[in-house]
Protein backbone atom coordinates (compact mmCIF):
# COMPACT_ATOMS: atom_id res chain seq x y z
CA UNK A 1 0.00 0.00 0.00
CA UNK A 2 1.65 2.45 -1.44
CA UNK A 3 1.14 5.80 -3.04
CA UNK A 4 -2.47 7.66 -3.18
CA UNK A 5 -3.82 10.48 -5.15
CA UNK A 6 -7.13 12.07 -5.42
CA UNK A 7 -9.21 11.52 -8.74
CA UNK A 8 -12.76 13.46 -8.89
CA UNK A 9 -12.79 12.32 -12.24
CA UNK A 10 -13.64 8.15 -11.62
CA UNK A 11 -16.23 6.11 -11.40
CA UNK A 12 -16.58 3.03 -9.62
CA UNK A 13 -18.99 0.45 -11.83
CA UNK A 14 -19.96 -2.88 -10.18
CA UNK A 15 -22.33 -5.67 -11.32
CA UNK A 16 -24.01 -8.45 -10.01
CA UNK A 17 -26.60 -10.89 -11.25
CA UNK A 18 -28.78 -13.78 -9.80
CA UNK A 19 -31.09 -16.28 -10.38
CA UNK A 20 -33.38 -16.68 -7.16
CA UNK A 21 -31.36 -15.87 -4.85
CA UNK A 22 -28.48 -17.89 -6.24
CA UNK A 23 -25.30 -16.22 -7.30
CA UNK A 24 -24.88 -16.29 -10.93
CA UNK A 25 -22.05 -13.58 -12.06
CA UNK A 26 -20.25 -10.66 -11.11
CA UNK A 27 -18.02 -7.73 -12.41
CA UNK A 28 -16.76 -4.44 -11.94
CA UNK A 29 -13.82 -1.76 -12.27
CA UNK A 30 -12.88 1.72 -12.21
CA UNK A 31 -13.12 3.41 -15.09
CA UNK A 32 -13.02 6.76 -16.80
CA UNK A 33 -16.46 8.97 -17.65
CA UNK A 34 -16.62 8.11 -20.79
CA UNK A 35 -15.72 4.37 -20.71
CA UNK A 36 -19.15 4.20 -18.21
CA UNK A 37 -22.21 3.50 -21.50
CA UNK A 38 -19.77 1.26 -23.49
CA UNK A 39 -19.38 -1.20 -19.47
CA UNK A 40 -22.34 -0.91 -18.55
CA UNK A 41 -23.56 -2.87 -21.57
CA UNK A 42 -20.68 -5.31 -21.49
CA UNK A 43 -21.38 -6.31 -17.95
CA UNK A 44 -25.20 -6.87 -18.62
CA UNK A 45 -24.13 -8.84 -21.80
CA UNK A 46 -22.19 -10.96 -19.46
CA UNK A 47 -24.76 -11.53 -17.19
CA UNK A 48 -27.44 -12.44 -19.68
CA UNK A 49 -25.47 -14.73 -21.52
CA UNK A 50 -23.19 -16.18 -18.58
CA UNK A 51 -22.70 -20.23 -18.74
CA UNK A 52 -24.10 -20.78 -15.13
CA UNK A 53 -27.75 -19.85 -16.54
CA UNK A 54 -30.20 -17.13 -16.61
CA UNK A 55 -30.50 -14.32 -13.86
CA UNK A 56 -33.20 -12.89 -13.12
CA UNK A 57 -32.05 -10.06 -11.39
CA UNK A 58 -29.23 -8.01 -12.70
CA UNK A 59 -28.06 -5.02 -10.82
CA UNK A 60 -25.27 -2.39 -12.06
CA UNK A 61 -24.08 0.21 -9.48
CA UNK A 62 -22.20 3.43 -10.26
CA UNK A 63 -20.62 5.44 -8.12
CA UNK A 64 -18.29 8.21 -8.50
CA UNK A 65 -15.04 7.76 -6.62
CA UNK A 66 -14.97 11.45 -5.77
CA UNK A 67 -12.30 13.25 -2.98
CA UNK A 68 -11.04 9.80 -1.73
CA UNK A 69 -7.71 8.60 -1.35
CA UNK A 70 -7.14 6.16 -3.86
CA UNK A 71 -4.58 3.36 -3.18
CA UNK A 72 -1.99 2.62 -6.06
CA UNK A 73 -0.27 -1.18 -6.21
CA UNK A 74 1.38 -3.36 -8.42
CA UNK A 75 -0.17 -6.23 -9.92
CA UNK A 76 1.14 -9.64 -8.62
CA UNK A 77 3.09 -11.38 -11.25
CA UNK A 78 1.33 -14.09 -13.14
CA UNK A 79 2.84 -17.98 -14.03
CA UNK A 80 1.47 -21.01 -14.74
CA UNK A 81 1.84 -24.20 -12.54
CA UNK A 82 2.71 -26.97 -15.15
CA UNK A 83 -0.01 -29.39 -14.48
CA UNK A 84 -1.94 -32.46 -16.04
CA UNK A 85 -4.70 -33.78 -14.17
CA UNK A 86 -6.87 -32.82 -11.22
CA UNK A 87 -4.59 -35.18 -9.36
CA UNK A 88 -1.67 -33.43 -9.70
CA UNK A 89 -3.62 -29.80 -9.06
CA UNK A 90 -4.69 -31.12 -6.12
CA UNK A 91 -1.29 -32.14 -4.62
CA UNK A 92 -0.19 -28.61 -6.04
CA UNK A 93 -2.94 -26.73 -4.04
CA UNK A 94 -1.82 -28.06 -0.81
CA UNK A 95 1.99 -27.81 -1.21
CA UNK A 96 1.74 -23.93 -2.61
CA UNK A 97 -0.27 -23.13 0.22
CA UNK A 98 1.94 -25.15 2.76
CA UNK A 99 4.74 -22.72 1.09
CA UNK A 100 2.78 -19.65 1.70
CA UNK A 101 2.71 -20.78 5.63
CA UNK A 102 -0.69 -21.76 5.46
CA UNK A 103 -1.64 -24.56 7.90
CA UNK A 104 -3.35 -27.99 6.78
CA UNK A 105 -6.30 -27.67 8.52
CA UNK A 106 -6.59 -24.35 6.78
CA UNK A 107 -6.24 -26.09 3.43
CA UNK A 108 -8.83 -28.57 4.37
CA UNK A 109 -11.73 -26.13 5.83
CA UNK A 110 -10.90 -23.59 2.32
CA UNK A 111 -11.93 -26.70 0.32
CA UNK A 112 -14.61 -27.94 2.43
CA UNK A 113 -16.00 -24.19 1.92
CA UNK A 114 -15.30 -24.22 -1.92
CA UNK A 115 -16.60 -27.43 -2.88
CA UNK A 116 -19.46 -28.01 -0.34
CA UNK A 117 -21.89 -25.64 -2.57
CA UNK A 118 -21.54 -22.90 0.10
CA UNK A 119 -22.74 -20.59 -2.97
CA UNK A 120 -20.11 -17.95 -2.00
CA UNK A 121 -20.93 -14.65 -3.52
CA UNK A 122 -17.58 -13.19 -2.26
CA UNK A 123 -14.83 -14.41 -0.86
CA UNK A 124 -14.85 -16.85 2.92
CA UNK A 125 -12.19 -15.49 5.79
CA UNK A 126 -10.25 -18.42 7.43
CA UNK A 127 -7.67 -18.58 10.12
CA UNK A 128 -4.54 -19.46 7.88
CA UNK A 129 -3.52 -21.82 10.92
CA UNK A 130 -6.39 -23.24 12.12
CA UNK A 131 -9.22 -22.97 9.65
CA UNK A 132 -12.08 -21.13 11.52
CA UNK A 133 -14.08 -19.26 9.41
CA UNK A 134 -13.55 -15.65 10.24
CA UNK A 135 -16.39 -13.65 8.14
CA UNK A 136 -19.28 -14.44 10.43
CA UNK A 137 -21.81 -11.95 9.49
CA UNK A 138 -22.60 -13.67 6.08
CA UNK A 139 -22.50 -16.94 4.78
CA UNK A 140 -21.71 -15.43 1.25
CA UNK A 141 -18.64 -14.37 2.19
CA UNK A 142 -16.95 -10.70 1.92
CA UNK A 143 -17.11 -9.31 -2.20
CA UNK A 144 -13.98 -7.46 -2.45
CA UNK A 145 -14.63 -4.36 -4.37
CA UNK A 146 -14.10 -0.88 -6.20
CA UNK A 147 -10.41 -1.78 -8.28
CA UNK A 148 -8.99 -0.97 -11.61
CA UNK A 149 -6.08 -0.74 -13.30
CA UNK A 150 -4.28 2.50 -15.25
CA UNK A 151 -3.84 2.25 -18.79
CA UNK A 152 -0.53 1.95 -18.57
CA UNK A 153 -0.46 -1.09 -16.82
CA UNK A 154 -3.49 -2.49 -18.65
CA UNK A 155 -1.13 -2.12 -21.57
CA UNK A 156 1.62 -3.84 -20.20
CA UNK A 157 -0.40 -6.97 -19.91
CA UNK A 158 -1.83 -6.75 -23.02
CA UNK A 159 1.71 -6.88 -24.68
CA UNK A 160 2.24 -9.97 -23.34
CA UNK A 161 -1.08 -11.36 -22.85
CA UNK A 162 -1.53 -12.57 -26.49
CA UNK A 163 -2.47 -16.05 -26.63
CA UNK A 164 -2.94 -16.81 -23.11
CA UNK A 165 -6.24 -18.78 -22.38
CA UNK A 166 -9.46 -16.74 -21.21
CA UNK A 167 -7.15 -13.53 -21.58
CA UNK A 168 -9.77 -10.92 -20.25
CA UNK A 169 -10.75 -13.82 -16.92
CA UNK A 170 -7.40 -14.08 -16.22
CA UNK A 171 -6.62 -9.90 -15.90
CA UNK A 172 -9.76 -9.44 -13.95
CA UNK A 173 -8.71 -12.27 -11.32
CA UNK A 174 -5.24 -10.99 -10.98
CA UNK A 175 -6.73 -7.43 -10.54
CA UNK A 176 -9.09 -9.10 -7.82
CA UNK A 177 -6.22 -11.13 -6.19
CA UNK A 178 -3.68 -8.27 -5.96
CA UNK A 179 -6.03 -6.40 -4.29
CA UNK A 180 -6.85 -8.91 -2.05
CA UNK A 181 -3.10 -9.38 -1.26
CA UNK A 182 -2.47 -6.34 -0.55
CA UNK A 183 -4.82 -5.91 2.23
CA UNK A 184 -3.35 -5.91 5.86
CA UNK A 185 -3.09 -9.59 7.11
CA UNK A 186 -4.26 -11.56 4.24
CA UNK A 187 -1.61 -14.91 3.66
CA UNK A 188 -2.76 -16.20 0.60
CA UNK A 189 -5.96 -17.17 -1.43
CA UNK A 190 -7.21 -19.92 -2.81
CA UNK A 191 -9.62 -19.26 -5.65
CA UNK A 192 -11.84 -22.60 -7.36
CA UNK A 193 -13.91 -20.71 -10.33
CA UNK A 194 -18.12 -21.54 -9.95
CA UNK A 195 -18.40 -21.16 -14.16
CA UNK A 196 -18.63 -25.00 -15.38
CA UNK A 197 -16.13 -24.76 -18.28
CA UNK A 198 -13.40 -23.11 -16.55
CA UNK A 199 -11.05 -25.64 -15.09
CA UNK A 200 -8.36 -23.36 -14.03
CA UNK A 201 -7.94 -22.08 -10.79
CA UNK A 202 -5.46 -20.18 -8.36
CA UNK A 203 -3.31 -19.56 -5.43
CA UNK A 204 -2.03 -16.18 -5.00
CA UNK A 205 0.09 -14.49 -2.31
CA UNK A 206 2.50 -11.52 -2.27
CA UNK A 207 5.28 -13.57 -2.03
CA UNK A 208 4.47 -16.93 -4.36
CA UNK A 209 2.29 -14.03 -6.88
CA UNK A 210 -0.70 -15.44 -8.60
CA UNK A 211 -0.33 -19.15 -9.68
CA UNK A 212 -3.07 -20.46 -12.10
CA UNK A 213 -3.59 -24.19 -11.52
CA UNK A 214 -5.48 -26.18 -14.57
CA UNK A 215 -7.59 -29.52 -14.33
CA UNK A 216 -8.21 -27.93 -10.30
CA UNK A 217 -11.95 -29.09 -11.31
CA UNK A 218 -13.80 -31.35 -13.72
CA UNK A 219 -15.06 -29.86 -16.55
CA UNK A 220 -19.05 -29.28 -15.84
CA UNK A 221 -19.06 -28.78 -11.83
CA UNK A 222 -20.74 -25.49 -10.54
CA UNK A 223 -19.37 -25.58 -7.30
CA UNK A 224 -16.55 -23.08 -6.40
CA UNK A 225 -15.49 -20.03 -4.64
CA UNK A 226 -12.72 -18.34 -2.72
CA UNK A 227 -11.43 -18.03 0.37
CA UNK A 228 -8.84 -15.77 2.16
CA UNK A 229 -6.27 -17.16 4.86
CA UNK A 230 -5.59 -14.19 7.30
CA UNK A 231 -2.64 -13.89 9.39
CA UNK A 232 -2.90 -14.26 13.04
CA UNK A 233 -3.47 -11.28 14.79
CA UNK A 234 -4.99 -9.31 11.82
CA UNK A 235 -7.44 -6.75 12.59
CA UNK A 236 -11.01 -8.28 10.59
CA UNK A 237 -12.93 -5.30 11.06
CA UNK A 238 -10.17 -3.20 9.09
CA UNK A 239 -9.68 -5.84 6.58
CA UNK A 240 -13.52 -6.17 5.61
CA UNK A 241 -13.71 -2.13 5.20
CA UNK A 242 -10.16 -2.50 3.05
CA UNK A 243 -11.61 -5.03 0.64
CA UNK A 244 -14.88 -4.08 0.24
CA UNK A 245 -15.01 0.10 0.04
CA UNK A 246 -11.07 1.60 -0.36
CA UNK A 247 -10.24 2.43 -4.29
CA UNK A 248 -7.26 0.69 -5.66
CA UNK A 249 -6.30 0.83 -9.25
CA UNK A 250 -2.91 -0.97 -10.01
CA UNK A 251 -0.72 1.47 -11.71
CA UNK A 252 2.32 -1.23 -12.77
CA UNK A 253 1.58 -4.83 -14.35
CA UNK A 254 3.98 -7.46 -12.49
CA UNK A 255 4.65 -9.64 -15.76
CA UNK A 256 3.35 -13.03 -17.25
CA UNK A 257 5.99 -15.68 -16.46
CA UNK A 258 7.00 -19.31 -18.21
CA UNK A 259 4.51 -22.21 -16.98
CA UNK A 260 7.10 -23.75 -13.71
CA UNK A 261 6.85 -27.50 -12.42
CA UNK A 262 5.58 -26.94 -8.86
CA UNK A 263 8.89 -28.01 -7.20
CA UNK A 264 10.16 -24.86 -9.21
CA UNK A 265 7.51 -22.79 -7.65
CA UNK A 266 7.96 -23.56 -4.34
CA UNK A 267 11.80 -23.91 -4.38
CA UNK A 268 11.53 -19.78 -5.15
CA UNK A 269 10.19 -16.93 -3.27
CA UNK A 270 7.75 -16.03 -6.09
CA UNK A 271 6.74 -16.33 -9.97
Amino acid sequence: MTDECVSPDLYSIRMRASHMGRHISGAEGIITEELIDGKAIDLIHRALCHSRGKPDSITVTIERVEGVEIEKIPSLPICTCGITNEEAARRAVHALLNHAGIGALAVYAALAIIEGGAGLSGAALVDAATGERLDTESPRGIRVSRFGIEDEALAGFGAVAAGLPHETRVLEAVMLASKSASGGGVAAELCISDNPDYTTGYVSSRELGYVRIPHIKKEGDTKGGRVLFIEKGADINALIRYLRHTPVMINKFGGINDSKELDGLISSDNC
